[in-house]
């Protein structure tokens, strides 16, 4: 072995620890919209709405109405939801830090 090779094992570097199992996001199951979550509704880039997800509510625009409870444990964050009339669509997003100080505007 050259003096420019380095041998790992002779480092004897700790193993990281294995990340608990409640701490890793599953899509499958995180990610479906359910009752009282915080949603922001993305009509377009210069619209964005938050709302929090409750039985019996509506989310009314121009275009049509967007009712809750077809929304409600069946759509997952991120999925385009069509409107009542099905003439338009807004997609439902998961709040993160951006999309919040956006819809703030």
């Amino acid at each position: 072995m050259d003096k420019f090779t380095l041998n790992t094992e002779e480092l004897h570097l700790p193993q990281p620890d294995p990340i608990p199992d409640h701490c890793i996001f599953k899509y499958s199951e995180d990610n479906l919209i359910r009752q009282d979550d915080l949603a922001i509704f993305w009509e377009s880039s210069e619209l964005q709405k938050q709302t929090v997800m409750a039985h019996g509510g509506a989310y009314q625009t121009k275009d049509g109405k967007y009712f809750f409870k077809h929304i409600i444990n069946k759509e997952q964050f991120g999925s385009k939801v069509f409107s009542q009339n099905m003439r338009s669509y807004i997609v439902v997003v998961r709040p993160n830090t951006y999309m919040y100080t956006e819809s703030l505007t």
